[in-house]
Formats: structure tokens, sequence, C-alpha cells
């Protein structure tokens, strides 16, 4: 039973699981801990790791049994067989997801926030380039859709810059289960393609 705790931290520091099980570490070694609500990178991870924002402290296991909800044991089983040191690990080891729910969860709040940042960059685009010159005049479907979206994009946008984790969360999830998010992401390269190709059709044409 020691000589498996012996091997994994002979062999793996907190930085390699870290990165291993998805978080961004910086050149210096900090990333977003994963063990409090973190908007600045304030956990510090090398042999070992430190977090200065909630003072959670150890080694690789407890850092690894902490992020899964892991005994120690456990949790060097899992560095084991994730690392491919022990041939002999319990496949029970296996069984626990690749990268914890923390990260996954951090993830879609991420992917979430580029989709919408970015749409409300169109949309704002498309309210300024496509606003009629009279407001009596017939509106392009963009303007119109611009107007009409903009201001639940930026509610939402709110909750995902500035909401508790929780709520962040949440929110991120709504937009999966939804399908806004795909929605999002299939109408931003949809209109992306257009654009792009409208912005060609205009630079090649002949000048009058």
């Amino acid at each position: 039973m020691k000589d498996i705790f012996k091997l994994v931290k002979a062999n793996i520091t907190t930085r390699q699981a870290a990165e291993h099980y998805g978080l961004n570490v910086q050149r210096n070694g900090m990333t977003l801990c994963p063990f409090h609500d973190d908007h600045a990178p304030s956990l510090k991870v090398d042999t070992r790791f430190y977090c200065f924002g909630c003072q959670v402290k150890g080694d690789v296991i407890d850092f690894v049994s902490k992020l899964f909800g892991l005994s120690l044991i456990q949790a060097a089983q899992k560095l084991a067989a994730d690392f491919g040191l022990d041939p002999n690990t319990p496949q029970s080891a296996a069984v626990v997801p690749a990268r914890p729910p923390v990260v996954q969860q951090r993830r879609l709040v991420l992917e979430c926030t580029k989709a919408l940042t970015d749409y409300e960059r169109l949309l704002n685009h498309w309210k300024a380039a496509y606003a009629p010159a009279d407001m009596n005049a017939p509106w392009d479907g963009r303007f119109a859709q611009a107007l009409h979206e903009l201001p639940a994009i930026g509610h939402v946008l709110d909750l995902l810059y500035s909401a508790d984790a929780k709520l962040r969360e949440d929110t991120a999830k709504a937009l999966v289960n939804t399908g806004a998010l795909q929605r999002i992401q299939t109408n931003l390269k949809h209109y992306t393609e257009e654009e792009q190709f409208e912005l060609e059709k205009e630079e090649n044409r002949p000048a009058a």
C-alpha cells in the first residue's frame, strides 16, 4: 500500500496532474483554484500545491483526492492508472471521470462566454452597419435581429461574467439544455461566413 504512494510521489508532480486533468497552468505555475470560486489564478502548482486564496495545500495525492472527492488510496491508484505507473492498479481506479466535474463545468462556462461574446460583437456590428438612414424606412433584417437579441445576450453575459460560481454554471447548463448555445454557435458560423463572402464580393467589385 505504501509503495504506490511512494511510486506516485516520486514520478508525478502536482503540476503534471493539474495539467493532465484539464487545468490551464500558466508558465509561473499559477492556475485558477478549483477548490473555491476563483476569478484570478491563486493556486500555485509545482511538486506540491498551495492556494493563496483558500489556503488549501498538499502533495499530488492530496490534490487529486480533493479534486475528485476520492480517498487518498483511491487518488493514488487513479494517478498510477492514468499515468501508466502501475500495471497492477485495480481497474476500479479508472472509472472516475478523466476530468473532474469542476473543470468540466468551468470549460462549459468558458465555451458559453466565448460564444455569447462573439455573438454580441456580431450583433453590435449589425446594429451599426445596417441601421436605416431613416427610422421610417424598411429595416434590414440583421438590424432588427440585433435590436431584438442584444438585451437578452447582454443579460446572460452579465451572469456568466459576474454571478457566483453556481449561477454561472447553471446559466451555462441552461444554454446547453435549451439548445441556445448550439443555435448561437451555428448562427455565428453561418453569419461569419456570409459576412466574409459579402466583404470579399465588395472588395472584388470593379470600380465605377
